[in-house]
């Protein structure tokens, strides 16, 4: 059976056998449209991320300054499931573009929030204390403006909150 739009031709080649010519469309260069790699300018793209980058910690205050009252909703009773799913979100869109900023250190600590809720701490509260240091973190951090990994401070906040996580699992 033929599949739409690929094309068979059946020729011989130089040796004399018969061999046939598979034609398959491309579809991704239909998604693509009229966008090519090769009119793309690189120093452009990186102009603009470090456009996004110097203001990176605004861009994200709403959010960051969301997660306490989301997390006390989240695990307070009765729980709400929509509020921790906004969390989740918040965390792993933190966890994700961060680094791309020059945030690392937001990053890592977002990545660990974003484990611990989808651990279910909001429904064992051996793990909100572990929860709440890292919003603390998280807030603290991007008031600060601390870029990078936050050097030797920054490595004692990722120890702080690894040892936060470590008392909340079961023993």
């Amino acid at each position: 059976m033929q599949e739409q739009g690929v094309k068979v031709e059946r020729r011989v080649n130089a040796d004399g056998a018969v061999c046939e010519i598979i034609s398959v469309p491309n579809k991704l260069a239909e998604k693509a449209g009229d966008f090519r790699a090769d009119r793309v300018d690189g120093s452009e793209i990186a102009a603009q991320i470090d456009k996004l980058a110097q203001g990176y910690p605004d861009s994200v205050r709403q959010d960051v300054q969301a997660l306490a009252p989301l997390w006390a909703r989240a695990s307070g009773p009765p729980g709400d499931k929509a509020a921790e799913q906004e969390l989740h979100r918040i965390a792993h869109d933190l966890a994700g573009q961060s680094t791309t900023f020059g945030y690392p250190l937001v990053s890592a600590m977002a990545g660990s929030l974003k484990l611990l809720i989808e651990g279910g701490a909001a429904r064992r509260e051996r793990a909100h204390a572990a929860v709440q240091a890292h919003i603390k973190a998280l807030s603290e951090v991007l008031r600060l403006g601390v870029k990078g990994d936050g050097g030797p401070a920054g490595k004692q906040i990722l120890l702080s909150l690894h040892k936060a996580v470590m008392e909340c699992l079961p023993r």
